[in-house]
């Protein structure tokens, strides 16, 4: 069973460029199967093995790619007064640093940038909550934060 996943439009968009790039390159490789499949003896033709293993490779990324579209729900900030997948907010934290974040999919998180998968602890403490609630957070690694937050865009 596959796992459901969001991603935001941008996110959709920018898997289906890579599915059609992908295309090409099937493409491409399949035009370079045949010239080396021209050239006979396949057992030592180091140009067409190398050619299997990029068409084997590409096949794979493209299934995996065409199955996140196939199971992936399309999220949009619908601005409903409490965070969820798709909402960018601003916290404090107990050290009075502003923070934003924004909870995406798996597949579009970025923790270093501040977009923090639903499936992450931290994503997941913040989902349902809304404008000026307080969270206690305790990180896997047993840190305890708090943050409050102060926006909700």
């Amino acid at each position: 069973m596959t796992e459901h996943q969001y991603l935001t439009p941008e996110g959709f968009k920018k898997i289906q460029e890579e599915i059609e790039a992908l295309k090409e390159k099937k493409r491409e490789i399949a035009e370079k199967l045949k010239d080396a499949i021209a050239l006979g003896d396949l057992s030592e033709n180091a140009d067409y093995h190398k050619l299997k293993d990029d068409q084997a490779i590409n096949e794979s990324r493209l299934r995996e790619l065409e199955e996140i579209l196939r199971t992936s729900e399309i999220i949009e900030n619908k601005q409903t007064g409490k965070i969820e997948v798709g909402s960018t907010f601003v916290v404090i934290d107990e050290s009075a640093k502003k923070i934003k974040f924004q909870i995406l999919g798996q597949k579009e998180s970025d923790p270093l940038n501040g977009i923090i998968s639903n499936e992450s602890p931290l994503g997941n403490a913040f989902l349902g909550k809304r404008l000026n609630e307080t969270i206690i957070f305790k990180a896997p690694n047993g840190k305890v934060k708090q943050y409050k937050i102060i926006k909700i865009l």
